[in-house]
């Protein structure tokens, strides 16, 4: 081994695949991976995929590999991030599996924190906390967790459900958590190619659904760096029909588990999410933001798995389990005038909550 601290003994402890897909972030890279590669915890296995990128990350990876023995590299033709995850995947060896986005990075001690809780509680899955960076200094913390672990029972939960999507929403990135590597492949566990967004989030989803032991590690391990990438201020094409696929690659998963009926809930609360998303696209990018909010949403409101998740908020009592009483009020507000059709005052009203939007 040409680098790496020596805080674990890689005769004893268990290899850990660092999964990182690589497209056209040449100015981040190099932080990235030497975040990675001076973890305390040394018995890596660190997988750059190289996803066609059109610059120097190509080069940067390879010199990587010649200057660490634990850093394999993948060139495959540019297929998007879900194909990069997916052959890193492929190809990893260790009993555990960790994925880094490249423009991203990682405190020292990520591995070895998020390792040692799993070690000790047998966890399938443990979450750590995150940074959030704007422009490359201004950090903020993601609020603190106020649970150390999920039981089985407490995932059938509404509130759970909620914690995990949207407040803290720490289970929708696939980047700040340590997989068990036996449970990705007993349970079959891969990237949706198809989705141009929201590959995240459906990856999460389906680990969620099939109960997993999660546990959480209340440290703040994952830099996640707002403005370094342009995925987020893209505009995103046919974002009406491709938030529709989310929401039917979801549904037809849980009908695969007979799972549907119990996590109506967890579609809800997909489905409002993505409205939420498809208006602040529209904001950032549309010069007639009303207009089309409005109708984007006569389109989205047309798929039957979004009338049904609608109706679900508006109508049923199981949302004021949820802790957050103002989100409450405001989604069953939203969801009473968009189930009626409404869509006019929807569209204002999403106008009005994301007018400040810049990407």
């Amino acid at each position: 081994m040409k680098n790496g601290s020596q805080v674990s003994d890689p005769r004893v402890a268990p290899l850990i695949s660092i999964i990182i897909p690589v497209y056209k972030v040449e100015p981040y890279l190099q932080r990235c991976v030497e975040s990675v590669i001076h973890q305390t915890y040394s018995n890596l296995e660190i997988i750059l995929v190289d996803d066609g990128s059109p610059d120097r990350c190509g080069e940067i990876c390879d010199r990587y590999a010649l200057q660490d023995d634990r850093v394999r590299v993948i060139h495959q033709e540019n297929q998007g991030v879900s194909s990069a995850r997916n052959a890193g995947m492929d190809i990893m060896t260790g009993e555990y599996c960790f994925f880094v986005d490249s423009d991203d990075y990682v405190d020292p001690r990520t591995v070895e924190l998020l390792h040692d809780r799993s070690e000790a509680t047998q966890a399938d899955l443990v979450i750590g906390n995150t940074f959030i960076v704007y422009d490359n200094q201004k950090v903020l913390p993601n609020p603190h967790f106020n649970r150390v672990q999920f039981s089985k029972e407490e995932l059938e939960r509404t509130n759970v459900k909620y914690e995990y999507l949207y407040d803290p929403g720490y289970g929708v990135p696939v980047w700040n958590k340590l997989y068990r590597s036996q449970f990705l492949q007993k349970r079959q566990l891969r990237f949706e190619k198809n989705l141009p967004f929201g590959e995240d989030m459906v990856f999460s989803i389906r680990c969620f659904s099939r109960q997993p032991t999660i546990h959480l590690v209340n440290k703040y391990t994952y830099h996640y760096c707002a403005n370094a990438s342009t995925l987020s201020k893209s505009p995103k094409h046919r974002i009406v029909e491709q938030s529709a696929l989310i929401l039917e690659s979801l549904r037809s998963d849980l009908e695969l588990l007979n799972q549907i009926e119990r996590n109506q809930d967890l579609l809800a609360f997909v489905a409002f999410g993505l409205v939420q998303q498809i208006a602040r696209n529209i904001m950032i990018h549309s010069r007639k933001k009303y207009r089309d909010t409005r109708r984007a949403l006569i389109q989205f409101g047309q798929y039957e798995i979004v009338a049904r998740a609608i109706e679900k908020i508006a109508k049923e009592p199981i949302f004021r389990k949820v802790p957050r009483k103002k989100w409450v009020l405001y989604a069953r507000l939203f969801s009473f005038f968009y189930h009626h059709k409404f869509c006019s005052i929807t569209a204002l009203i999403l106008c009005m909550k994301f007018h400040n939007q810049k990407g």
